[in-house]
């Protein structure tokens, strides 16, 4: 597991109000705008929050903490521990105190997570700390390791954009939108509400970080509000004629293919609709003159694996030749030196935002993806695509020319069952949640005829 001295920031608001999600309903789809026809979608994103993550060891943003204003939750109760966070000090919250050092780098490169259904910003603190490399105590044994991360942080050698190429010079610091811990995969309108409250957090911090290339970092269905929400920016600077913002997406369990739980038609349609929205940018990209300018992002989906129980792998996998579909088990850096001829069947579905093995290859990828835009040294997808044979050969794993995404889905099939039978493999892919609708249909029918 990574540890790390968490600290999270609150930004405020640029207005009194907040943002709303005030284009939703002008979207070109009459059944999307009536989804939104709701009297609390207006509400939905006032309680919605952008936060900036710092650890405590970290001497470049310790500066804004206002430590002097307790925060408050915004029902004005005291926070609890897993929603601790501070204020911030100034205006200048992108800058770090480091800034006027010679030679140094403002900030390392931007990436913002995105929380799926009932997610916490909280769940960002392991894939931030792994981007500043401090994912480790300062115990005795690791106090000089860490001490010397500081330095280079400080003094820049660790930036987003190392020169010599190398990962272990590279860093990435972390935002996360906080939508208050609701329940987005319960209605479309939380879903256009959360996505327009993204695309204006991903336009503030690139306005105010200097920024046209952010990274986003999703979990679950927050994986679909990333796509949409990124679709809307870059769509908006094309009509602008600017470069785009956000060019790499990576999710953690998300339903691309398929949203497994549907309690409201509302939440197909908005994933239908983001589809719809995802052609039409393509479309216009190749109906315009846009000077070499491109506007659709690179995807990659990594799959929680087979015990993920509220997202089954095979509806992580995502199409198109932007896209990239992974599976966690093939991927994970080993804790310790193992066989990895053993079985892995993969973790559950909140396990993967801080599983420390899973997240150094993550630090890796997005590596691969902003080096390869700052350099246009290649395709970052065929990049990722040799570093992930690579590694899964190094792992006695076959590479992916030798097994597919959907032949990955089919071999955990099988070392499920090999692990605990036929019978025992049923009964446990049976009782997972995302197959809680046909176990209710089938409890009710034996009831009818029961009775």
């Amino acid at each position: 597991m990574t540890w790390s001295v968490v600290r999270f920031i609150h930004i405020p608001e640029e207005n009194a109000n907040g943002p709303v999600a005030q284009n939703a309903t002008q979207e070109n789809d009459p059944k999307v705008a009536q989804d939104l026809e709701d009297p609390f979608k207006s509400a939905l994103a006032s309680t919605y929050r952008l936060m900036k993550f710092i650890d405590g060891r970290d001497e470049r943003y310790k500066y804004l903490i206002d430590y002097e204003r307790p925060y408050k939750t915004s029902r004005g109760e005291s926070p609890t521990k897993s929603q601790t966070f501070n204020t911030i000090k100034g205006e200048d919250w992108c800058q770090s105190a480091n800034f006027d050092t010679e030679d140094t780098a403002p900030h390392g490169h931007i990436v913002i997570y995105v929380p799926g259904h009932s997610g916490q910003y909280m769940q960002a603190r392991s894939l931030a700390a792994h981007g500043i490399n401090l994912s480790q105590r300062s115990s005795n044994e690791q106090r000089q390791v860490v001490q010397r991360t500081l330095e280079r942080l400080w003094d820049g050698t660790m930036n987003a954009s190392p020169e010599g190429g190398d990962v272990n010079d590279f860093a990435y610091d972390v935002f996360s939108v906080y939508f208050d811990g609701e329940g987005g995969g319960l209605h479309g309108s939380r879903l256009f509400a959360q996505a327009e409250f993204l695309a204006n957090s991903i336009e503030r911090v690139a306005r105010q970080c200097g920024e046209e290339n952010i990274t986003i970092v999703a979990h679950s269905i927050g994986g679909i509000v990333a796509r949409m929400a990124s679709t809307k920016v870059n769509e908006r600077r094309m009509d602008e004629n600017e470069n785009p913002m956000v060019r790499n997406i990576i999710t953690l369990a998300s339903p691309h293919a398929s949203i497994p739980l549907i309690f409201d038609r509302s939440v197909h349609n908005f994933h239908r609709f983001v589809e719809t929205k995802e052609e039409r940018l393509k479309l216009m990209q190749q109906g315009r003159e846009i000077n070499g300018k491109d506007y659709m992002y690179n995807v990659v989906s990594i799959s929680g694996g087979i015990r993920d129980e509220l997202i089954p792998p095979e509806t992580c996998e995502i199409s198109g030749d932007r896209s990239i579909s992974l599976m966690s088990t093939n991927i994970m850096a080993p804790k310790f030196e193992i066989d990895y001829t053993e079985r892995h069947l993969g973790m559950d579905h909140n396990a993967i935002v801080w599983c420390n093995g899973l997240l150094k290859t993550v630090r890796e990828i997005i590596f691969i993806m902003v080096s390869t835009s700052q350099s246009d040294k290649g395709n970052s997808l065929e990049n990722i695509s040799e570093f992930i044979d690579v590694k899964r050969t190094s792992m006695g794993s076959t590479n992916s020319h030798e097994c597919n995404f959907d032949c990955e889905v089919e071999r955990l099939q099988r070392l499920l069952q090999e692990e605990y039978g036929i019978i025992g493999a049923v009964a446990i892919q049976t009782s997972m949640i995302y197959n809680c609708r046909p176990l209710i249909a089938l409890y009710v029918k034996m009831v009818y005829f029961i009775s």
